[in-house]
């Protein structure tokens, strides 16, 4: 399981440039941005983290950002480990799912990746308190 987790986390480019958007100022606004978006995320991921652990929040963040199946079904198809939707990703995919009509998929995504990427509590508290970075 360890080297699992090392290997999700070891190359995370992927997840890094889709963060950006929570951290750059919009272009426009049309949907709900990136960053309201990782606001809006907030409760579940903290919850998720406190439950279990950081690690385990931003691997479910990260294999949510990475599973093209769930965008392509808007949550209908969720990633599995050994044939089963780990209780993490089920609660932050449900929370997700309700707030993705309002954010778009890009932005949702963005959000998620934030959550899976950023390891610094400061930038954290920066999204969740609205603040510009």
């Amino acid at each position: 399981m360890q080297n699992h987790h090392i290997h999700w986390k070891t190359e995370i480019s992927d997840l890094r440039d889709r963060a950006r958007a929570v951290v750059e100022a919009p272009s426009e606004i049309t949907r709900m941005s990136a960053r309201a978006a990782a606001r809006c995320l907030s409760g579940v991921v903290g919850l998720v983290a406190r439950q279990w652990s950081v690690d385990v929040m931003q691997r479910a963040c990260a294999d949510l950002v990475r599973c093209d199946a769930a965008w392509q079904t808007q949550f209908g198809t969720l990633p599995r480990e050994n044939g089963r939707i780990p209780p993490a990703i089920e609660m932050i995919a449900v929370v997700a799912r309700g707030i993705l009509p309002l954010t778009g998929a890009e932005s949702m995504r963005a959000a998620l990746a934030f959550w899976a990427s950023e390891d610094d509590p400061a930038a954290w508290q920066t999204v969740t308190a609205g603040l510009a970075a």
